[in-house]
């Protein structure tokens, strides 16, 4: 159908974001050197993929999936639209490098939310999701990133609440903490 979708992407592609990502990292796992997590994104790929998930990670394979979805949701033409799109703080990037580097480091428990159902499909166990920690950090960190590109709390609950649980509560309550995080932190 489009051959830039078929294309691997990796940091190097989208410099900017791979800075801001590279800065937080070094921040949150409270390191000098930044070598092993310039070497860890240097080995990560960018894939796009049939998927129901927002996005998903393979910490093991050092991939990061992006839902096809995405590139009628954005309106992606061509590989630069996707360069674009990857730089850009709505993409999933910054939510999945975070669980990769939670699995590398094991800095929170593992959890499985897809659950086979009956039909052989997978449906996403929402309360399982909402309630880990490791994706309460994630969030955070994809909040962060939307408030430091100067989105309003607003438009972030627009962007990134779920419409089938209705979670404007939580993410205004995410976003809140993350404001609280960034006058403290001064980030």
């Amino acid at each position: 159908m489009y051959s830039f979708i078929d294309n691997i992407y990796k940091f190097n592609d989208i410099p900017k974001r791979k800075d801001y990502i590279f800065d937080r990292l070094k921040k949150i796992y409270n390191t000098s050197s930044g070598d092993e997590i310039n070497k860890i994104l240097d080995c990560i790929k960018i894939k796009f993929r049939e998927q129901c998930e927002r996005g998903a990670s393979n910490h093991k394979t050092k991939i990061i999936y992006v839902p096809l979805k995405d590139v009628k949701r954005f309106k992606l033409k061509n590989k630069q639209d996707v360069i674009d799109y990857l730089e850009n703080p709505k993409s999933v990037i910054m939510h999945e490098i975070m669980h990769i580097f939670q699995n590398i480091a094991k800095s929170f428990p593992h959890v499985q939310y897809l659950e086979q159902q009956f039909d052989g499909k997978y449906k996403i166990n929402y309360e399982k999701y909402v309630n880990d920690s490791g994706e309460k950090q994630a969030r955070l960190e994809q909040v962060l990133e939307l408030l430091n590109w100067g989105f309003t709390k607003q438009e972030i609950i627009q962007f990134i609440y779920n419409r089938t649980h209705n979670d404007k509560k939580m993410w205004n309550e995410m976003i809140d903490s993350a404001l609280n995080l960034k006058k403290d932190n001064n980030f």
